[in-house]
């Protein structure tokens, strides 16, 4: 395992010169498809190796490390939700499991390492039930929370762990990473800018479809919306693109943001001409908006595979009656 080039400062300065971290509770932190679940799991090798590199970095070749790899190790445990969009989905149940495997005595390290991702979506009665373990942990756990929103975590959380921002890669780390890792992909650096930047988000779009057709989705939403295309055939057609309720949540945000300010991000810009934008823009209806993100926060928490075409349609027929 080895880290993104864009990580290797950010090793070097908290873990790679000796420090002597202390605590037992960190909270990392970072945007979308900055790489934050690959930290973590390496750092967590890296403490739970027999015989650490120079810089702090696990030996790949120990035990402690085969069983790491292949995900088995026996003092590692990973906590995340169900990925059913924005619902709280880490509950207490996970949370007093988890506990209960804290306190046992480590099998093979010297420790026992759990990481939570994402940290806010424990529900409140999780967040409350793991707040007194970092209060008063036990000696041999390790916690590491990972974290997209940390403001959206409870401020006695905040304050009981290290917080550390694992930070962003600039994009020129990001073309360069995504040219070595995709040296076939085309709109590289257009399907950064609509990633927001994000270059493991940018490689799934890339993997998935490529700009292409992320362009295509977009050009037919404001086809539909000037009523170009008809709804009924687009929804036919999206059906098929695994992340098209992500997006239309983001481009709903960014239409309400460029109707209220009057201005126009590069993330609408490079998925539309502008002569385009400004006329769409001009025929928008802010209001409206504001029901179909709803629409949209809703779908991305009931999604399933019987509803998904209905629900397009639905979105579609809606944004052209401009109801």
């Amino acid at each position: 395992m080895q880290l993104y080039p864009w990580q290797e400062d950010l090793w070097v300065k908290w873990f790679g010169k000796g420090q002597n971290i202390t605590g037992q509770s960190f909270l990392l932190y970072t945007g979308k498809g900055q790489g934050k679940r690959h930290f973590a799991h390496y750092l967590s090798q890296s403490w739970l190796c027999e015989s650490p590199l120079e810089k702090g970095k696990a030996c790949g070749l120990c035990q402690q490390c085969h069983l790491f790899t292949v995900g088995t190790h026996p003092d590692f445990l990973l906590i995340e939700g169900d990925g059913a969009g924005e619902g709280k989905n880490i509950t207490i149940d996970m949370i007093r499991n988890m506990l209960k495997w804290s306190i046992l005595t480590p099998q093979l390290a010297n420790k026992r390492i759990v990481v939570i991702y994402l940290a806010e979506e424990m529900n409140v009665y999780a967040a409350n039930s793991i707040l007194k373990m970092l209060e008063e942990p036990v000696n041999h756990t390790v916690f590491i929370l990972l974290s997209e929103h940390p403001y959206k975590l409870l401020p006695t959380i905040r304050s009981r762990c290290q917080r550390i921002d694992l930070g962003k890669a600039s994009m020129q780390q990001s073309i360069d990473w995504l040219h070595t890792t995709l040296p076939q992909a085309h709109y590289i650096k257009q399907t950064l800018i609509v990633s927001y930047g994000a270059p493991l988000w940018a490689k799934k779009l890339l993997d998935q479809a490529g700009f292409e057709t992320l362009q295509q989705c977009f050009t037919q939403l404001l086809a539909v919306y000037l009523y170009q295309q008809e709804p009924l055939q687009v929804a036919e057609q999206w059906q098929k693109i695994a992340f098209i309720n992500e997006w239309l949540y983001y481009w709903v945000m960014e239409c309400i943001y460029a109707k209220e300010t009057g201005h126009i991000s590069p993330v609408l810009k490079v998925l539309a001409k502008q002569e385009l934008l400004d006329y769409f823009l001009s025929q928008l209806n802010t209001q409206q908006m504001f029901v179909l993100l709803d629409k949209v926060i809703q779908w991305k928490t009931q999604e399933n595979v019987l509803n998904r075409l209905l629900m397009i349609e639905s979105f579609l027929l809606q944004w052209q009656l401009r109801q």
